[in-house]
């Protein structure tokens, strides 16, 4: 097999493509509030082992509320006993436009004994599927999509110049945009949407261009907010009986050195303060980033310095809640 097989297969060959349905338990059809938002106001001095207690973690929770810090949102009704919320999560499309260096890349790939697994010869065909996907749930009453990064192929791996890192990525948005319109898509970003490019280089340093780029032309309530000025790329999702947390796993990286992930301190006193904020609520809990925080069963296929956190030691443990449903990683 070489193309032939690649060009034809769906897109789950390139990308993750999970539909999450979550139940409320309730007899009525009344729709329920979902609140969103990036709640990063700790200083990143702050130590980290000075815990907050849960009375003042509520009270911050609330001043924040009252701040205009959470996005109000009603879910579409639905029948008696339908599903309250229903999205879907999806990653790694490597998106690169034609060029010279994808060629040339291309080539060097079909040369090597065993294939890259990254499927890039195939964007032009899956890409597409995929979107046509997205665009039938979306028109199915699918609420929204969570995109778990790699939105394109910048970082260090395929050598990508700024130039063609900066196309793709508008090239990328453009396509999602025409398949989908304002319907929300919620990024977080992956080592590849880091900037190719050698440290400093100012404005687009590190996941800035992917943010500049992602955030355009938002108009949903929920995206638009997400993007706000100050906004970090990490946020919360919220309605009864659950809690849907999207990381920044390049949090602080200004390059991609090895496709390690990090999450800075701030983030993980949020993700701390988020997690007992839900163990004692009793919510269920969904955390979606990019690279692992928890080792995944299996035959040990991933690898340690990729494909985790280089910090997961300091994530809270156990990283999840005793009534957490699930992790999802691009």
């Amino acid at each position: 097999m070489r193309y032939a097989a690649a060009a034809a297969c769906t897109a789950l060959l390139l990308c993750t493509f999970i539909v999450g349905v979550l139940s409320s338990g309730r007899s009525s059809g009344e729709p329920a509030n979902l609140d969103i938002g990036g709640l990063a106001v700790a200083p990143a001095a702050r130590d980290l082992r000075r815990e907050l207690s849960l009375a003042a973690r509520r009270q911050r929770h609330e001043a924040r509320r009252r701040r205009g810090h959470f996005i109000p949102l009603t879910p579409r009704e639905r029948p008696p006993g339908a599903p309250l919320l229903r999205f879907a999560v999806f990653g790694d499309t490597h998106y690169w436009s034609k060029g010279l260096t994808r060629t040339a890349w291309e080539k060097h790939v079909a040369s090597q004994p065993v294939r890259d697994g990254l499927l890039v010869e195939a964007v032009d065909a899956v890409l597409p599927r995929l979107l046509q996907q997205l665009s039938a749930f979306a028109a199915s009453g699918g609420d929204f999509a969570v995109h778990a990064g790699d939105a394109v192929c910048g970082g260090s791996s395929f050598h990508q110049t700024p130039a063609e890192f900066t196309n793709s990525l508008h090239t990328y948005r453009e396509l999602e945009l025409c398949a989908l319109g304002s319907w929300p898509v919620l990024h977080i970003p992956g080592n590849h949407d880091l900037h190719p490019g050698p440290r400093g280089v100012g404005r687009a340093a590190g996941t800035a261009a992917w943010r500049e780029v992602m955030c355009a032309n938002q108009t949903h309530a929920v995206t638009s907010r997400r993007c706000a000025a100050g906004m970090p790329n990490y946020s919360s999702l919220r309605l009864p009986g659950w809690r849907i947390l999207l990381l920044d796993s390049q949090d602080g990286l200004l390059e991609d050195s090895d496709g390690h992930g990090h999450i800075g301190p701030v983030q993980l006193s949020w993700l701390r303060a988020e997690l007992e904020e839900s163990k004692q609520a009793r919510e269920r809990v969904i955390l979606i980033m990019h690279q692992l925080l928890v080792e995944p069963p299996g035959d040990g296929w991933v690898e340690r310095t990729q494909d985790f956190v280089d910090n997961r030691c300091r994530a809270p443990s156990p990283v999840l809640p005793p009534c957490a449903l699930s992790v999802s990683a691009g």
